[in-house]
């Protein structure tokens, strides 16, 4: 796998544009991003890499309502030890990622895009449920996790529990409230 760091500036993969790469992120995972730069918290990240190696990432820590550069943090350090375990040799610019510049999230996307590609030929994983993994991500991390939670999750609990007649949640997905900012 070490091959999949040497994809080059000039490879085929950094041509893909953005709204193809939002459409592939969006059709995969069973989002509604509109722009790369959403994509900036490492969930996303965190998420297409247990799709492609399924049970590598420990989605229960992946942190879907990051939004102080702290959390989304954390959440690349979790996609760092999964490179790391599956000896991928790629270096991930943290500082650039967690600024949410478009162009720095574009260009990851398009690497983690050629990486899946490479592992599966392009073909998805048809048993892999993205909107399950996430949301039993969350429940483990609220119900089993330390008491320590972020303030996002925080102020969505609390939203959610006052607005019990309805704040809707993005028509695709039903994730419960601790995802809830994160479409």
């Amino acid at each position: 796998m070490a091959a999949a760091a040497s994809f080059g500036l000039m490879d085929k993969a950094y041509f893909v544009g953005r709204g193809e790469i939002l459409s592939w992120v969006n059709a995969t995972l069973q989002l509604s991003l509109n722009k790369v730069e959403e994509a900036a918290s490492g969930a996303v990240q965190c998420q297409l890499l247990d799709m492609v190696h399924p049970g590598s990432v420990p989605m229960h820590k992946v942190n879907f309502d990051a939004k102080t550069e702290y959390d989304m943090i954390q959440n690349y350090k979790i996609l760092q030890d999964v490179f790391n375990k599956l000896r991928i040799g790629k270096n991930i610019e943290v500082n650039k990622l967690v600024k949410g510049r478009p162009l720095d999230n574009l260009e990851f996307l398009q690497w983690l895009k050629r990486y899946c590609d490479s592992v599966n030929g392009g073909i998805m994983n048809e048993n892999y449920n993205p909107v399950e993994r996430r949301s039993k991500g969350c429940k483990e991390r609220t119900h089993k996790g330390p008491n320590k939670s972020s303030k996002s999750l925080q102020a969505n609990r609390l939203s959610s529990a006052n607005s019990a007649d309805g704040g809707a949640l993005n028509s695709n997905t039903d994730l419960g409230t601790c995802q809830k900012s994160f479409f």
